[in-house]
């Protein structure tokens, strides 16, 4: 289904506070996240969200994560609730999101599964150490990381791989299944955390491990940029980090590269639905 503008509208600003929800509890605990991906860009290009966008990603080091994912037991305020394989037994993505209760944005690839969480949400997503960009072993570990997100997919969405790799790689597996596969995932995303190294990579990211591995000093010091009227903290030299995820991003797509998720039902919560 296509979105109207009014429902993006008030979708944008059921997101934007959930986005201010986070940011209170990563204030008040000294966390630190970032504007990412098409929440950057629009920051940049348009001060708010991207006009036909429907999502909205932040970024946090992945120590600032988990902590955060343990604050939101006790610091979440009622009204949202923390999505991730720790809360939702059915949950299928290496990344959190903050849903709005009693609100309904339901993606196609979710109309089939019963009992889970389909309200407005926000992701946010772990930025790992890594020890250089490019290197054999990151390349290794974005393999590793990408058979096991791609099997967890799979089984907890019902899918059936498309290819011979998937289908070998869903047989294979399958073996640990996908309580172990979220534990191995974990610990391929998180394996040079230990080490003192100069780069951060999004492992989560569709756009790539190669496009998504920056030097640290792109990130800090965070600086603000203006999203929907309100300052927010963005990476450092967020033209080097647009450019290399976009190319030219200050110029616009074409209308038929404006996608978004496409949602088969919303319901904002207040008594009325859009579909």
């Amino acid at each position: 289904m296509v979105v109207s503008n009014d429902d993006l509208h008030r979708l944008h600003q059921v997101q934007v506070d959930i986005l201010d929800e986070i940011v209170r509890i990563c204030k008040k605990h000294g966390l630190q996240y970032f504007l990412i991906g098409g929440t950057l860009l629009g920051a940049v290009r348009h001060k708010g969200f991207i006009p036909w966008d429907d999502d909205l990603d932040i970024g946090m080091l992945r120590d600032d994560y988990e902590r955060f994912l343990e604050l939101c037991e006790t610091e979440l305020d009622d009204a949202y609730l923390l999505d991730c394989y720790k809360t939702n037994p059915k949950y299928s993505l290496p990344f959190a999101k903050i849903r709005r209760k009693g609100t309904v944005y339901e993606e196609e690839a979710l109309s089939q599964i019963e009992g889970i969480p389909k309200g407005i949400w926000v992701d946010i997503f772990p930025l790992d150490n890594v020890r250089r960009k490019g290197g054999f072993g990151q390349a290794i570990q974005a393999t590793v990381v990408s058979l096991l997100s791609g099997f967890v997919l799979v089984e907890q969405r019902g899918h059936r791989p498309r290819t011979l790799k998937g289908r070998v790689a869903r047989r294979v597996l399958s073996i640990l299944g996908v309580e172990t596969s979220f534990r191995w995932l974990e610990k391929a995303m998180t394996f040079w955390n230990k080490s003192n190294t100069d780069f951060l990579v999004n492992l989560s990211s569709h756009y790539g491990y190669k496009k998504e591995t920056f030097h640290k000093c792109k990130f800090f010091p965070p600086q603000k940029l203006e999203f929907e009227g309100s300052l927010y903290d963005v990476p450092n030299d967020y033209d080097h980090i647009l450019t290399t995820v976009f190319g030219d991003y200050m110029t616009p797509p074409p209308k038929n590269q404006r996608i978004n998720h496409r949602p088969v039902r919303i319901d904002f919560g207040d008594g009325t639905r859009a579909f």
